[in-house]
């Protein structure tokens, strides 16, 4: 039956009746035979006080040596529009310089808070024709001549941390262009809708910083981090996160083609091992060696519970040393 059995060190005492063993050392000590009928039995190598005469099955012409002893274990405005003229009170005075057919004439424009609108129109010719007032509508021409109006679009280019670039668009001439960026940035627009898109690509390629204020959730097979380091501040990682029935898990050390050691928890044992080959995508593993726990009892944190007591775990008790067997 497996328990915590004593391990026989020096200065240790063997607190035993019988000792039955093929191989049984004692290194810079003595083993006290009390009381009298004590009893040693099997192969032994060492030495003994006393004359020997009470052992049997020993060349006494031969040399009893000094044996070996247990080590101690230590991430476009292009549509039409409405032009209103109305509601200046000297609208009257305003003259039109229209041709005739044979002269430029003046004819007196007034709306008498009149709005033009719909199918009627204002045809103005000659040089020197105007309309002052707030207007809306369509113009027939390039609007060269018209004033007040904004014909320039002041662009400029900028990481956030400065001006890289600047200049401008010429509205009556010139037409704006936004592109995207391979890997990073996509554009499109529709004419019918007047629309302009902007967004990620389907991959996209960061070539320098990238830093995430919230969350990052990556709903992918495999997340690739080609650092020389990796640092996480994070005190604990979670590994098989999510995972509904946990079985295996751990750390594998890639030795070519994504496969090497790995420290595996096997649920099934209950404990942690070592595997000498496991590849990057397998699902489940199982330890070829079991890695040893040891229990301090005069640490106030460990207790000899039944999570430990399982074979080849040692236990440290006020200097005497025990392994479960």
């Amino acid at each position: 039956m497996a328990n915590w059995k004593k391990v026989i060190v020096s200065g240790s005492v063997a607190e035993l009746s019988a000792v039955s063993a093929s191989a049984f050392y004692v290194q810079g000590g003595q083993l006290l035979t009390s009381p009298a009928n004590t009893i040693i039995s099997g192969s032994f190598s060492g030495s003994f006080k006393g004359n020997g005469a009470n052992l049997t099955n020993i060349a006494l012409d031969q040399a009893i040596t000094n044996g070996t002893g247990v080590s101690a274990f230590s991430y476009n405005g292009t549509g039409s529009a409405t032009v209103a003229v109305s509601g200046s009170s000297g609208l009257a005075a305003n003259r039109i310089t229209k041709w005739t057919g044979d002269a430029f004439a003046n004819t007196t424009l007034s709306d008498n808070g009149t709005v033009v609108s719909g199918a009627s129109s204002i045809q103005l010719s000659g040089a020197n024709s105007s309309l002052t007032g707030s207007f809306t509508g369509s113009f027939l021409g390039d609007g060269s001549a018209l004033t007040g109006i904004v014909t320039t679009l002041a662009l400029s280019g900028s990481t956030g941390a400065g001006t890289l670039s600047s200049g401008s668009i010429d509205l009556k001439t010139e037409g704006l262009r936004i592109y995207g960026t391979s890997n990073q940035i996509n554009t499109s627009f529709v004419d019918a809708t007047n629309t302009l898109t902007v967004g990620l690509t389907d991959s996209v390629n960061i070539v320098s910083d990238l830093t995430v204020g919230g969350n990052l959730t990556v709903n992918g097979d495999l997340a690739y981090l080609n650092v020389t380091n990796l640092l996480v501040e994070d005190k604990f990682i979670l590994l098989n996160s999510g995972s509904a029935n946990p079985d295996e898990g751990g750390i594998i050390i890639d030795e070519g083609s994504g496969t090497g050691h790995a420290f595996i928890y096997d649920s099934s044992d209950t404990r942690f091992g070592f595997n000498a080959s496991v590849a990057y995508n397998a699902t489940t593993a199982n330890t070829t060696a079991y890695a040893a726990a040891v229990v301090d009892i005069q640490n106030a944190a460990h207790a000899d519970s039944a999570e430990y007591q399982k074979i080849g775990n040692l236990k440290i008790d006020n200097g005497d040393i025990f392994v479960w067997a």
